[in-house]
């Protein structure tokens, strides 16, 4: 039946992680350095290149659209921020929105890169 065909097989493509409109920091550029810590919004999701496309936000690259993958983008401190009514109580270990922090501690190969790296939580998941 199908077993011998030279029909080749294609790969398994990715989904997208971020969503589009959704505001990303570059982090990690080697060849394009200046791009990092700069602002971009996702603008759709290339799965046959695993790449997104992305529009930077401001500064000298506003409206730049360029093809990065999804290692070289992370949350955005500078979410459109709506409701800043949310000075509730903090429960223990909790760190706020926007607090800035080093870190530090990562051992896994993908992450270490990050080790001094300074940053600002976005989001806190007590999972």
């Amino acid at each position: 039946a199908g077993m011998g065909s030279a029909e080749p097989k294609l790969p398994q493509l990715k989904e997208a992680t971020f969503k589009p409109g959704e505001l990303m920091e570059v982090v990690g550029l080697k060849n394009a350095p200046d791009y990092n810590g700069k602002i971009v919004r996702i603008v759709k999701y290339h799965p046959d290149v695993d790449r997104y496309e992305v529009k930077f936000e401001g500064g000298r690259y506003d409206t730049v659209l360029v093809k990065l993958r999804e290692e070289n983008l992370m949350f955005s401190s500078v979410a459109e921020r709506g409701n800043d009514d949310e000075k509730k109580e903090m429960p223990e270990g909790e760190i706020p929105n926007r607090t800035p922090v080093s870190i530090h501690g990562l051992a896994s190969d993908t992450a270490k890169w990050m080790n001094g790296q300074k940053g600002i939580v976005v989001q806190w998941d007590k999972d």
